[in-house]
């Protein structure tokens, strides 16, 4: 469960989903069918109501499927590494009664559970290895399991708690290997196969029971340092000094008092780790060097690009060797045969956790190889991540090349015809390709986010809150807490962390803090922040509104100290109250609307204040323990600039709201200079507020509206997502109208409607219907079109005015 995508019950799905997840051959097809719908249409840009339909029909055909694949044979689950599960599962807003087991239905972690106790999973054996702790505060799956009593009458729990190997367990387990290798060697093709000498080492192991007593004096029994110490043999590398003792009795003598014995089984672990990693010139060896400082894994793709290319080149002038990917894959293919490595779900090769942190621990002892550590594993990480985003970059484009593809193919109908204007069919090999990139471009985006945040942590503060918000206009909640749960990962990964060079805070150290515990709280407090997005993607506003006044009444109940000056910050207070101010703002009348206007000017004049003053300057002497300090040139300062840049959004949505036009164009205006000072990698949220700054300046007859309106279009063309695309050949469309350039205003109202009914969204489709026939009206009424006549433009918008008052009429679509 180190797939972070697989924290989400869709994702989770897919995989279980999938026929290649499974040994025998079962039936999906119905799940695959809604599934395939589901990941279209999500990339869409839909609104959370018409995704949650297909998702919840995908849910059900899932089940349908797995049930009766189960009713014919039992099935078996194993999920590794089950306490990764815990890093996003929202413990502090649980333990504060702020949401409940059902709010998080969408985590694997509670989803699973609660279809366990549904009785969903009868005939399915589920194996959850893990380790049974986790950082303090949050969930362990295990316990969550053993304390659900309504669990313990749905399903048989079998807790088995693993303890070291004995001497005969240690033994037997080498037996084993001795009975794999052999085999190996008896079908080798290869005269450089090393698997007879692995053999002929493994049967002198065994036939000399004074080496096996040593050895298990030495590791204890545990079975990662008798991973270890195999693949020790098998890369013939040498054996820690004290492992070759002749036996028992020197190897008690060397170690001396009993209380000695766990600092040799320690320095044993690190020599192994040392000699695995740290020596190996050869291919192997550098190949194993690079997969040990990526704990995400890594294929044959990577490996090729960093062994092979120099530092400086760019991706984007770098060709692939074929022959020398079929080597590197070949390799990887071998290297599956030491203990320690392990495949990830997504077919990437990796280690072990628990060798990530004996590495680190071996090289971080000594301040020479720490500093050299540190530098491979910076070089690795800038390489890795400057061809992410090469690979982010063209993914990107080719998902525009295809969006405009498809914007050429509409056909505009004469004017008469309007209704029927569609977006041509694809045909499902075009379907799947499109499915693909985009699921590598969202693939991409988290490889992009891991080697940053790996690279230097306060790339939560920008590269991860650049992503999470982009997801959030997107519309798209799935990926939004795969980012989250990713950021987790990164702050938690404590091997890597261990090699970044300490980040300046002088806040921190004035409070005695580290840095990273600093972001571990900034993470805990955006979680919170991320359940009122939830609710906001959601329509759900009241309770958006209910939840920030809640949190906020929680924190006045903290006592004084870091965390209480945390959650109750300028940046994070900022933060909550635009989510809620914008939830206020689509819920409540005038009166209300206009005291929310002046809390959110407050938080903009008090950010100013903080993003124009250096880290080291106090700016608020009253707030926090020694007060709130300046952001510039301060982690989050590209934070505090994208908050600015989300409330003038806001702010100037109140003023619209109020019907006053000009302070609206004056905080989208505002928007878009906060916009210019960050380094967004997308052009989401300037697309939104171009489309937004046009309409308001269309109602005070401005023409120029009609070019911001087009800039907004083409930056929607570049990202590719089709309704969001169609909501600006709309606004085009309705702004043309109020002045009066009519038949332009139908050519762009009729290819939003060609999108809206290929994306079936439904608030969508009336909303161009109504403006499509405002444009029939007016061209009717000029007599201008030379195609149709006006009793036929007439009958036309009057058909769409129908179809459109029947949309608005579903409850469905209301909202």
């Amino acid at each position: 469960m180190t797939d972070t995508r697989l924290h989400n019950k869709q994702e989770f799905m897919a995989l279980l989903g999938s026929r290649e997840s499974w040994t025998a051959e079962l039936d999906f097809d119905d799940y695959q069918l809604v599934q395939g719908q589901l990941l279209r249409v999500r990339d869409f840009g839909i609104s959370y109501a018409r995704a949650k339909t297909i998702a919840d029909e995908a849910e059900e055909a899932f089940w349908q499927c797995l049930k009766q694949n189960a009713a014919a044979q039992r099935l078996v689950v194993g999920l590794d590494t089950i306490e990764k599960l815990a890093i996003n599962s929202s413990s502090w807003m649980m333990r504060k009664k702020l949401i409940d087991d059902a709010d998080r239905a969408f985590q694997t972690q509670r989803w699973l559970i609660e279809h366990i106790k549904q009785g969903d999973l009868a005939n399915v054996t589920i194996i959850l290895a893990g380790r049974g702790d986790v950082r303090p505060g949050q969930e362990s799956y295990f316990d969550l399991l053993k304390n659900d009593h309504e669990l313990k009458r749905s399903a048989d729990l079998y807790p088995i708690e693993l303890e070291p190997l004995t001497s005969a367990e240690t033994r037997a387990y080498f037996e084993v290997l001795l009975r794999d290798w052999t085999q190996k060697a008896s079908t080798a093709s290869s005269s450089e196969d090393n698997s007879s000498l692995i053999a002929m080492a493994l049967r002198a192991l065994l036939n000399t029971s004074e080496r096996l007593e040593v050895l298990h004096y030495f590791t204890g029994g545990q079975p990662i340092r008798l991973a270890l110490y195999t693949d020790i043999l098998i890369t013939g590398r040498t054996v820690p000094e004290p492992l070759s003792q002749p036996n028992l009795a020197a190897a008690r003598t060397l170690v001396g008092d009993d209380s000695n014995l766990e600092a040799y089984r320690r320095k044993i672990e690190l020599e192994c780790a040392r000699q695995l990693f740290h020596q190996g010139t050869d291919l192997r060896g550098r190949i194993l060097q690079m997969l040990v400082r990526a704990t995400r894994g890594l294929n044959e793709e990577h490996i090729h690009f960093y062994l092979d290319t120099k530092n400086d080149l760019d991706p984007r002038n770098w060709v692939s060797n074929q022959s020398r990917l079929k080597e590197l894959r070949a390799q990887l293919q071998e290297l599956q045969s030491l203990t320690i490595v392990k495949i990830k779900p997504d077919g990437r090769v990796g280690l072990q956790d628990e060798v990530y942190r004996i590495y680190s621990q071996s090289m971080a002892e000594n301040p020479s190889d720490r500093k050299s550590e540190t530098a491979s594993r910076k070089q690795l990480y800038e390489r890795l991540a400057s061809l992410a985003r090469f690979k982010l970059n063209t993914l990107k484009k080719q998902r525009a090349t295809f969006t405009r593809d498809d914007l050429d193919n509409i056909l505009i109908e004469k004017a008469a015809e309007a209704l029927e204007t569609r977006l041509p069919d694809l045909d499902s090999l075009d379907e799947k390709e499109r499915n693909r990139i985009n699921e590598e471009i969202f693939i991409q985006e988290l490889e992009a986010l891991y080697f940053a945040m790996r690279l230097d942590p306060n790339n939560f503060n920008t590269m991860f809150f650049d992503f999470a918000n982009q997801q959030v206009k997107g519309g798209d909640s799935s990926k939004f807490n795969v980012l989250q749960s990713e950021a987790w990962l990164a702050l938690e990964d404590q091997p890597t962390l261990s090699f970044v060079d300490a980040l300046p805070n002088p806040s921190a150290a004035e409070r005695d803090e580290s840095p990273i515990a600093v972001l571990l709280r900034a993470a805990q407090i955006y979680d919170a922040t991320g359940w009122l997005i939830r609710f906001f993607m959601r329509h759900d506003y009241a309770r958006v509104v209910e939840l920030a006044d809640s949190i906020d009444a929680v924190v006045t109940t903290m006592p004084p100290g870091n965390e209480k000056h945390g959650w109750n910050h300028t940046l994070s207070r900022a933060e909550r109250g635009l989510w809620r101010g914008f939830a206020l703002i689509y819920m409540s009348p005038g009166t209300e609307i206009i005291t929310e206007l002046e809390r959110l000017q407050a938080f903009e004049k008090d950010l100013i204040q903080l993003v124009r003053k250096d880290q080291y300057t106090v700016v608020f002497a009253d707030r926090g323990l020694n007060g709130e300090r300046g952001f510039h040139g301060h982690g989050a300062e590209e934070r505090a600039l994208y908050t600015l840049m989300l409330l003038q959004n806001v702010i100037g949505y109140g003023h619209i709201t109020l019907g006053e036009d000009e302070a609206a164009i004056k905080a989208y205006v505002k928007s878009l200079q906060y916009n210019r000072l960050v380094r967004s990698s997308d052009n989401v949220h300037e697309a939104t507020v171009r489309n937004n700054l046009a309409r308001a300046l269309a109602e005070r007859g401005k023409k120029r509206s009609i070019r911001i309106c087009r800039d907004a279009l083409d930056l929607r063309i570049q990202k590719g997502d089709l309704v969001p695309i169609a909501y600006s050949f709309n606004t085009l469309g309705l702004i043309l109208n109020d002045l009066y350039q009519a038949e332009e205003a139908y050519e762009n109202c009729a290819r939003a409607l060609a999108i809206a009914r290929r994306t079936q969204e439904p608030r969508l489709t009336g909303l161009v219907l109504i403006q499509l026939a405002e444009a029939l009206r007016r061209m009717a009424k000029s007599q201008r079109s030379s195609r149709s006549r006006a009793e036929e433009l007439y009958r036309t918008a009057e058909n769409a005015l129908k179809q459109a008052m029947e949309i608005f009429q579903k409850s469905s679509a209301k909202g």
